[in-house]
């Protein structure tokens, strides 16, 4: 008597586990406020957990769905699936900094020598960064530095390196 062999998706523990402490890096690398790591020297080289977790998640995802992205119906499925995990919470967190530059003008204009660090919906805030940000285009180049939530610049890149590009 046959077998029937059912295709269970194997599990890497170890890689999710760092790409769990890659990504908790990055977000203490990038928070913006002092903290007792920010002391030490190599705290500055913790930006190279961007690119392994990058590469850890291309072969986490490419060894999940690398043969059923052969068909157009699969492939289309997998681009929809990314966008509905990646931009909902993009956009959330788009959204959380528009009140930060709204207070921003409201305290300007109560005090005119109140000093911010930034102009409200200046450089890297304004409309057109906003709208581009919201296209997940930030990575692109369209604008002369970070914008907006600029961390996400990663969430971007990874969307479309993940969806657009032929395998």
């Amino acid at each position: 008597m046959l077998e029937q062999r059912t295709s269970v998706a194997t599990r890497f523990d170890a890689l999710d586990a760092l790409r769990g402490v890659c990504a908790l890096l990055v977000v203490l690398f990038h928070i913006p406020i002092y903290h007792r790591l920010k002391d030490i020297g190599a705290f500055g080289n913790l930006q190279f957990c961007v690119d392994l977790f990058f590469a850890l998640s291309g072969f986490v995802l490419c060894h999940a769905y690398g043969q059923r992205l052969n068909n157009g119906t699969e492939g289309f499925s997998f681009m929809v699936m990314r966008f509905a995990r990646l931009w909902p919470l993009h956009i959330v967190m788009l959204c959380l900094f528009v009140p930060i530059e709204l207070s921003k003008l409201v305290f300007s204009r109560a005090d005119a020598s109140l000093t911010l660090d930034s102009q409200a919906f200046g450089q890297g805030h304004s409309l057109y960064e906003f709208v581009t940000n919201m296209l997940f285009l930030q990575s692109f180049n369209l604008h002369s530095g970070l914008s907006w939530n600029g961390p996400a610049w990663s969430a971007a890149l990874e969307f479309y390196v993940s969806n657009c590009l032929p395998p």
